[in-house]
């Protein structure tokens, strides 16, 4: 479980850096913030990357953009298991809601959506992740969640590479295609990363798949399943 005591660096201050940087500020968190392309001297919170080199060891997580690829020449490479993304701290904030976790090359919002649709004719619902909502920068987030019953989160392969804590009861996989090669190095990492969904399933969740799916790379989901 994410100590909110800690010490955190945000590396890459997009989107989803911005977000975190607004939940972390709200819960009192000390963190600074590090971006490659970005001038953020202005920004309080901000470090440089000499003073990021020289004190990288005084910081406990480093959250990071999902599309970053940590590879052996990366900063942060020797700290991966201390990498955490935005998704990561919905565990903290999730209490009785049920978790639908959907990802697949294609059809993934079009899913998201469906089930939003479904869903909401009896549960009040919510759909954040790679379907380009987000939650934890809203000043009132604990009220949307308190009244919120289903949250669906679309999952892309990189956000899949880095999760560590959140918790889900449904996963959901489309389908597989040939795609971000260029990141995962091989098609078989990419269909790992796309199973690896199952591994945050809660006790008694379940994994929905078309049999086709499931036949092409039934060698890999039990693999996945020892693993």
């Amino acid at each position: 479980m994410i100590d909110l005591r800690k010490n955190f660096l945000i590396y890459g201050y997009g989107i989803s850096g911005k977000s975190i940087s607004k939940y972390l500020k709200r819960k009192k968190s000390f963190y600074k913030v590090y971006d490659d392309f970005s001038d953020l001297s202005a920004l309080k919170e901000s470090i440089n990357l000499h003073k990021l080199k020289k004190n990288i060891e005084s910081f406990d997580y480093f959250i990071v953009s999902p599309s970053i690829k940590i590879n052996k020449n990366h900063i942060l490479y020797p700290f991966k298991e201390k990498i955490l993304i935005d998704l990561d701290f919905l565990s903290l904030e999730i209490k009785n809601q049920i978790v639908f976790g959907v990802t697949g090359t294609e059809g993934k919002s079009t899913i998201c959506s469906y089930l939003s649709q479904y869903l909401s004719d009896s549960f009040k619902t919510l759909i954040i992740g790679n379907y380009g909502n987000t939650i934890l920068d809203k000043d009132n987030f604990e009220k949307i969640l308190s009244k919120t019953k289903i949250i669906i989160i679309e999952l892309s392969s990189y956000q899949l590479d880095k999760i560590k804590f959140l918790k889900i009861n449904h996963a959901i996989i489309t389908n597989i295609y040939s795609d971000h090669l260029q990141y995962h190095g091989s098609f078989s990492n990419y269909v790992k990363s796309k199973f690896k969904i199952q591994s945050f399933l809660i006790k008694n969740g379940s994994l929905h798949i078309s049999d086709i799916e499931r036949m092409r790379y039934s060698s890999l989901i039990n693999n996945q399943i020892k693993n």
